[in-house]
């Protein structure tokens, strides 16, 4: 899994490293969000990732430690040393870039939420992938060669039923509305 480094800093920038990934990936990336002070500070009892992806998508999700210690260890985030680990899920990789915000909540003694730190607003991009469902690829089925073979194989089999109405046709002995007649019930110039 590659890691995605961000740090915070503690005048308010955000620094964003760009790694290599893609659209559409499922866990392949994950965020390592170094935390600035005012974010780690004591009393922090949880982290909340917000997520916004596309104009009206907005996405939570929580990751919660106290006292430095993970108390809600998720397949996707956890805390360690001051930074913050998230792995991707696909679902938050289906558009270009996603807007992350790192929210850090304080609790008082009767788990009473009383401070939200929030860092600024960030981006993390993605590259453009091609997607699809995954399909069998039948032989001989490319393109315009393949509908150059049909339209081919179309003109000889038109040609060998002219052939056969000419020398139907040769030894007929009727008038010119039989002939006609009988070239459009063959079907072969439709």
């Amino acid at each position: 899994m590659r890691e995605y480094p961000i740090r915070i800093n503690n005048d308010g920038t955000v620094d964003v490293n760009s790694v290599n990934q893609y659209i559409g990936e499922h866990s392949a990336t994950k965020l390592a969000i170094e935390l600035n002070d005012e974010l780690k500070a004591t009393g922090i009892r949880y982290y909340t990732l917000c997520f916004g992806a596309g104009a009206d998508s907005a996405y939570r999700y929580c990751v919660k430690f106290s006292s430095d210690a993970i108390t809600d260890q998720s397949p996707y985030g956890y805390t360690d040393g001051g930074k913050l680990y998230f792995a991707i899920p696909q679902a938050l990789t289906v558009f270009s870039t996603l807007q992350v915000q790192v929210e850090a909540h304080s609790l008082d003694g009767a788990d009473n939420l009383i401070r939200t730190v929030k860092s600024p607003v960030f981006e993390v991009k993605f590259n453009k992938s091609v997607m699809g469902e995954e399909t069998i690829i039948p032989e001989r089925r490319f393109g315009i060669i393949e509908e150059m073979r049909k339209a081919l194989d179309r003109v000889n089999s038109v040609s060998a039923e002219l052939d056969a109405m000419r020398k139907e046709i040769e030894g007929f002995s009727g008038s010119v509305d039989e002939i006609e007649a009988l070239i459009d019930e063959s079907g072969v110039l439709e």
